[in-house]
């Protein structure tokens, strides 16, 4: 609604310039994360694909400069909103809506009535507007994208299933519906529909076309900072398809197209198109490894400088008291007056060189002398926690239920020795040694993911945490067992 209150202030329209100052005012800033939106490029973004913000390039005459965009009104927003809506939340704004308040319930019943009678005609008039809508596409050569089409698609959402098994990442879909593009009798130039200006993504993308025929121009990343990229581009300018290292090339249904992130890509349709974009390895790089885990170093330091103090100081399983210890010590006195590259001398060169040892041997303490996975883990869980459940749940709509046999310890000697067990399907537990529930001992603790809501699967609601239905703790000791288990499957074990 900010946004569009802009819009409306600026008479319909507002440039890119002045737009990004007013976001700038309310928090957003250039190539950082907003705490709550994120990074604000993509939202814009997000709210054009949406339809709720509409734009258009201005006219340039260096084919060097950078695309800029007047922004207006979206459709949606017209249609969902109405500029009615917009203003009143400008007046609520600016204080005027308690002066109107004190002008009598008269001109509110009359408000009402005649939003009343807008949402009448709006919705009489509801099969129209959707006729135009299409023939604008056509018209314009607009395109329409689907968000994550797996969450109503079952058979899809299996298919995606088999391959976050595959390459231990999440994997997303978009599906593109590109209309045959209207052809202008007066034109000798063949009409070509563009959905997405030219740019690059962070992820690795597999397209698939379905329908229709897509020409698509490739090139490599403009720079060496965009190679294998993190983030997504803005739109940026074309792609010579005379450059010697572009590629061009026309898919038909059933046709597969793989790059990697940070390759330019453009795509036009002569004849109308629909494909769809299957995503993965989205911020699945070694930094982002590295980031997770020394996000989680610090947390051990922290512990490291507040031990607990327990008679039993062997609960927390994975502290190791003599690193700790060796941690805690105190920095070299003026260890500050020979740090720094101006701090050449002798005497000071010889003291930073000892400095820079010992730093290093701290961070072999950390790194070297404690388990590894205590950093790897959050990073690991977090695909879990998003993860789609196997494709025999999302197949079966999530009817099946579990079986629980009667208690092992009733069993007869001769029956459990006969008996052989084996997981179901061990890419889908997680296990970890932590404490239990009553943080009085070491426990080993199997989440079972296979009960994710696969509806939601790569939505704007975070994963949720795992509840007690999906936890099972066991003894500390048992931790060997389930590793011999997870080794001999899909074989079973004797009990």
């Amino acid at each position: 609604m900010v946004i569009l209150s802009l819009i409306i202030l600026n008479e319909n329209v507002i440039d890119q310039d002045t737009l990004y100052d007013q976001l700038k005012r309310l928090g957003f800033k250039e190539k950082e994360n907003h705490p709550v939106f994120g990074e604000w490029e993509k939202l814009i973004d997000k709210f054009i694909k949406q339809l709720y913000l509409a734009r258009k390039k201005k006219e340039s005459t260096n084919q060097n400069d950078k695309c800029i965009y007047d922004y207006m009104i979206g459709s949606r927003s017209k249609h969902e909103i109405g500029e009615v809506k917009i203003r009143k939340f400008i007046a609520n704004i600016f204080g005027v809506e308690e002066q109107q308040e004190q002008q009598g319930d008269d001109e509110e019943e009359e408000e009402e009535d005649d939003e009343e009678e807008e949402d009448e005609e709006e919705s009489e008039d509801v099969n129209l507007k959707t006729v135009d809508y299409f023939d604008k596409m056509e018209k314009e050569g607009y395109t329409i994208q689907v968000d994550q089409p797996h969450q109503a698609l079952p058979n899809w959402a299996a298919a995606l299933s088999h391959l976050e098994a595959k390459f231990g990442t999440l994997v997303g879909s978009n599906l593109y519906i590109t209309p045959t593009p209207a052809t202008s009798s007066s034109s000798s130039t063949v009409a070509k529909s563009q959905g997405l200006a030219t740019h690059h993504d962070d992820i690795e993308a597999i397209v698939v076309q379905l329908w229709g025929t897509k020409k698509w121009l490739l090139a490599p990343p403009r720079t060496p900072s965009c190679r294998l990229a993190g983030h997504s581009s803005p739109d940026l300018t074309p792609i010579d398809p005379s450059h010697p290292d572009s590629l061009q090339l026309e898919l038909s249904p059933g046709d597969v197209l793989y790059f990697p992130r940070g390759h330019l890509h453009e795509a036009t349709t002569e004849s109308g198109s629909i494909h769809l974009t299957i995503s993965l390895y989205q911020r699945q790089s070694w930094s982002d490894l590295l980031q997770s885990a020394f996000g989680r170093a610090a947390g051990w330091l922290e512990e490291a400088m507040n031990p607990r103090c327990r008679e039993n100081v062997n609960v927390n399983v994975h502290r190791n008291e003599d690193v700790d210890l060796q941690l805690r010590r105190g920095l070299p006195v003026g260890w500050s007056s020979f740090v720094g590259p101006d701090r050449e001398k002798d005497e000071q060169k010889t003291r930073k060189t000892e400095f820079v040892a010992k730093f290093h041997e701290c961070l072999d303490l950390v790194f070297k002398k404690s388990p590894i996975d205590v950093f790897i883990e959050p990073f690991a869980l977090d695909f879990f926690v998003n993860r789609l459940p196997p494709p025999e749940k999302i197949l079966t709509q999530g009817t099946t239920k579990r079986r629980h046999s009667e208690d092992i310890d009733d069993w007869s000697e001769e029956e459990q020795q006969k008996t052989e067990i084996r997981l179901k399907d061990p890419r889908y537990l997680f296990a970890s040694i932590g404490e239990s529930p009553d943080g009085n001992e070491k426990k080993l603790v199997v989440i079972d993911w296979s009960l994710n809501d696969w509806k939601n699967h790569m939505g704007n609601k975070e994963g949720d945490e795992p509840s007690r239905e999906n936890q099972v703790w066991f003894p500390a000791e048992y931790h060997s067992s389930f590793q011999s288990l997870v080794a001999n499957h899909p074989n079973f074990t004797k009990l």
